[in-house]
C-alpha cells in the first residue's frame, strides 16, 4: 500500500500489486521485471514495469543480496533496507535503485500484518 499526503493535508492511499516475472543481475546492478496491478484500469502493455533494487542497511550497502532472515538477529533485521526504483515504462534504460519514475526505501515495520487495518471498508 502506498500513501502520501495530498495538497489539502489528507492522506491518500492506493494499492498496487506486483507480480514478479523475472530477476537478473547485470554487472553490479540487480533488476526485476514485473506486471503491476493498478487500482485504475490499464492496458496490459502499460502494466509492465522494470525495477532496479539493492539491499543495504542504514549504514550503507551490504555485500550480499541474500534475503533469507533465519540467521539474522532482530537488531540486524531492523537495519536492513531495500532501495527500489520503478521505471515509468517497460524498459530498464537509465534505471538505478536511486533514480526512476518512483523511488522507494523499504524497511522492516514495527507492526505485524495482523495489526494493520485497511483504510477501505471490507
Amino acid at each position: 500500500m502506498l500513501s502520501k499526503l495530498n495538497t489539502t493535508g489528507i492522506w491518500v492511499f492506493s494499492v498496487e500489486e506486483l507480480e514478479c516475472l523475472a530477476l537478473w543481475k547485470e554487472g553490479s546492478s540487480r533488476y526485476l521485471v514485473g506486471l503491476v496491478q493498478y487500482p485504475h484500469p490499464a492496458s496490459l502493455e502499460d502494466r509492465f514495469r522494470c525495477f532496479a533494487y539493492e539491499k543495504g542497511n542504514r549504514f550503507g550497502v551490504s555485500d550480499g543480496m541474500t534475503i533469507g532472515w533465519t540467521n539474522q538477529s532482530t537488531s540486524e533485521l531492523d537495519r536492513v533496507i531495500f532501495r527500489v526504483a520503478q521505471s515509468g515504462d517497460a524498459t530498464c534504460l537509465g534505471l538505478t535503485p536511486y533514480e526512476g519514475s518512483k523511488t522507494l526505501t523499504l524497511h522492516r515495520g514495527e507492526l505485524s500484518l495482523s495489526e494493520i487495518t485497511s483504510p477501505y471498508p471490507t
